[in-house]
Formats: structure tokens, sequence, C-alpha cells
């Protein structure tokens, strides 16, 4: 299952980015986040027919780390295959903050290095935050995301 490892790596992305530091504030309003998932566990449920197939699933959890390396969190996240390397995987995460939570959504790509996910609300200090998600992954075991919340 080669796959859910790719998965486990973006999601991380995202989990890691929303989890604090690096934050600026742009004069327009928008806070943006950069950070990087180092550490991440995986797993799945091979569902259908053995092997990649329609409906895998990929449930994955991991501990966050901002820009200068210090603990900013823990997420998890789920994905489920779409069926082809073309269509990719439909993830959803929930990020633990000190302030509060983080929810996101999108496809993961197969295809790309990156991928861009919607923010789609959260609690606490991210009470009804938006914006967007991009994750990159930088090599097969770290992968950095930015992201964009709209104020």
């Amino acid at each position: 299952m080669r796959r859910w490892i790719g998965t486990g790596l973006a999601a991380g992305a995202l989990a890691a980015v929303i989890g604090g530091g690096g934050l600026a504030t742009a004069q327009d309003g928008t806070e943006v986040l950069r950070l990087t998932s180092v550490e991440q566990q995986c797993g799945g449920a091979d569902n259908g027919r053995r092997g990649d197939s329609l409906g895998d699933l990929t449930a994955c959890r991991g501990v966050l780390r901002n820009e200068s390396g210090a603990r900013a969190g823990r997420a998890h996240w789920t994905c489920t295959y779409l069926g082809s390397t073309r269509r990719g995987d439909d993830c959803s995460a929930v990020v633990n903050l000190s302030g509060g939570t983080l929810q996101a959504a999108g496809v993961l790509s197969h295809t790309s290095r990156q991928s861009e996910w919607a923010i789609t609300g959260g609690t606490g200090r991210y009470a009804g935050a938006r914006g967007t998600a991009t994750l990159r992954q930088a090599s097969p075991t770290r992968t950095t995301a930015v992201i964009t919340l709209l104020r």
C-alpha cells in the first residue's frame, strides 16, 4: 500500500502548518502559517478488491512541529481512495492546537507533489476559520504546507 504512505505525508503537512508557528499577518488581514510535518503514523483498510481500489481508507495521526522544530500541536486525518491515481484521495483533517482546532478537507493528488485543500472551520481561536492549505511533499518523510486563513 505505497499510496497510504503518500497520503500520510501530505495530510501531515497540512496538520503541521495549521498547528501554529510561522504565523504572519498580511496587510489584507489574512494570516499565513508555514510548517513541516516530520512525525506521523498511518494505518489503513483495504476495502473492496485486493490492492489499491475505490474506498480504501487511510487514517493517520501526527505530532506537529513549527519552523524552529518545536512541538506545535497534534493532528489526525482520514483519506478515502477515489479509485485511481489520477483521482487521488478525498481527505479531511482535524488539528488540535493550544488555542482551539482547525478543520480542513480536500483531494490529495497522486499525480503532483502539490495539493490544495480548503480550511472548512474551527473552534476556539479558530472559530469560523476559512481559507486554503497548499501542501507540498518535500521528500518521502517531509511535507511542507502554507495555510492562508482569511479574517
